[in-house]
């Protein structure tokens, strides 16, 4: 066991005491403590898992999808896996072709995500909202603004509140709506995300 892991074990051994010690008002926020620091080693894995793509270390090893990779370094099913590799190719920087540093794709995602404020699932919902049919027929800027609102929101609603709360947006940018034989809308909803009221 290494001395980081020793340390590391030791912080949550002493939150977990503050989960029994206390108020339940005290209690309450470490536990809320403890889901932060899940979140944080989360994103600390996503990053790990990106930075062993670009180096080309799991297909070095014979492994042609890194999903099958961290399925076996970590012992997860296909699904969880899968998740964390979704992840890090929306939240960790890019490198192109010519080696130059690109942005994350989902920058707003990744500085929430870091800062333990939304969860794996979060991240995963985000990404199924950008990558709906509906999205895509959003301009790059429109994308970017609902991908900000939700990285936002997402301190407030679940990881489906927040899916639910993105395709409404989406649907409010999108001008031009489903094609013909989707079948008419039967109601207007309106949606406030962010300071921006739109007609659905």
């Amino acid at each position: 066991m290494s001395e980081n892991l020793q340390t590391a074990l030791a912080g949550v051994e002493q939150l977990q005491v503050d989960t029994l010690v206390g108020t339940f008002e005290e209690r309450c926020t470490a536990t809320r403590e403890l889901e932060v620091l899940g979140r944080r080693l989360d994103f600390a894995r996503v990053c790990a898992i990106s930075a062993f793509v670009c180096e080309g270390g799991f297909h070095a090893r014979g492994y042609k999808s890194p999903i099958h990779a961290i399925r076996d370094l970590w012992n997860l099913d296909h699904n969880d896996a899968k998740r964390y590799v979704t992840a890090a190719e929306h939240i960790c920087p890019r490198i192109a072709l010519d080696g130059q540093v690109l942005a994350p794709r989902l920058p707003a995602s990744a500085a929430a995500f870091e800062a333990g404020v939304m969860s794996l699932r979060h991240v995963e919902k985000i990404v199924q909202v950008l990558g709906s049919k509906e999205a895509g027929r959003l301009t790059p800027a429109d994308c970017a603004y609902v991908e900000a609102q939700l990285a936002e929101q997402a301190a407030v609603f679940d990881p489906q509140g927040l899916f639910t709360l993105g395709m409404r947006a989406v649907r409010s940018f999108d001008q031009d709506g489903p094609e013909p034989d989707d079948g008419p809308e039967s109601e207007v909803n309106e949606l406030t995300i962010g300071r921006v009221t739109r007609t659905v």
